[in-house]
């Protein structure tokens, strides 16, 4: 995402269900889902 998107109140934002609808393998999912390092 870029500062050039922009979301109108209300409006769906289907990526989001798209990766709770995922079935990825545990070791991708730590990848994709992994938390920022402190400091961030």
């Amino acid at each position: 995402m870029f500062g050039t998107d922009y979301l109108q109140p209300g409006q769906a934002v289907p990526q989001f269900e798209l990766f709770d609808n995922l079935d990825l393998p545990a070791a991708v999912q730590k990848k994709v889902f992994r938390k920022k390092p402190s400091g961030y």
